[in-house]
């Protein structure tokens, strides 16, 4: 059916109807299937094959995110210090260049305990201040999590420590140990 006054009769639902209904192609040619049939037919096959569509759809969007990652990966390994800037100026507000300042004054250790990086060999982790921004120093994964577990303060670290100081006879006479 040609286009007649801008309009086009659908070969599904038999209705004239305007070319904005149309997909493109359809405009070109001059005959075919409105938008909502369309997505009428496609709503009614996705319903009976349902482990076909949702199949096909996984696939494509684990093709796209491995795509994604690959580019992503590329990127990283071309910019490693120009993404572990932005990642120390976004986050810390400090540069690449003071970020190694402070590693140098530590002697390349955790401030903490002393070692010398995290056990998987990756850089110390920023600690800082959450309520200030402030950064107090660089440190390994388990003295980063022990202080932010302990709530980031003194208070947590006191508890903490009290707990740790007192004598396990006094516990063990009091009941409280097993």
């Amino acid at each position: 059916m040609p286009i007649i006054d801008g309009c086009i009769r659908c070969s599904s639902c038999r209705e004239t109807k305007p070319l904005a209904e149309y997909q493109p192609s359809v405009v070109r040619v001059g005959c075919g299937v409105c938008r909502p049939c369309k997505q009428k037919a496609k709503r009614a096959y996705e319903q009976l094959n349902r482990d076909k569509a949702n199949s096909a759809q996984r696939r494509r969007r684990a093709r796209r995110a491995d795509s994604a990652r690959a580019v992503r990966r590329e990127w990283y390994a071309a910019n490693k210090d120009r993404h572990r800037s932005y990642a120390l100026g976004g986050r810390y507000g400090i540069t690449l260049q003071q970020y190694e300042r402070i590693l140098v004054a530590q002697g390349g250790r955790c401030a903490c305990c002393g070692a010398a990086s995290n056990r998987n060999g990756k850089r110390l982790f920023v600690d800082h201040d959450h309520e200030t921004g402030a950064v107090r120093g660089l440190l390994c994964l388990k003295c980063n999590a022990g202080i932010g577990a302990l709530g980031d303060g003194l208070t947590g670290v006191g508890l903490a420590l009290v707990y740790l100081s007192r004598e396990v006879t006094a516990g063990l006479s009091a009941g409280l140990l097993f």
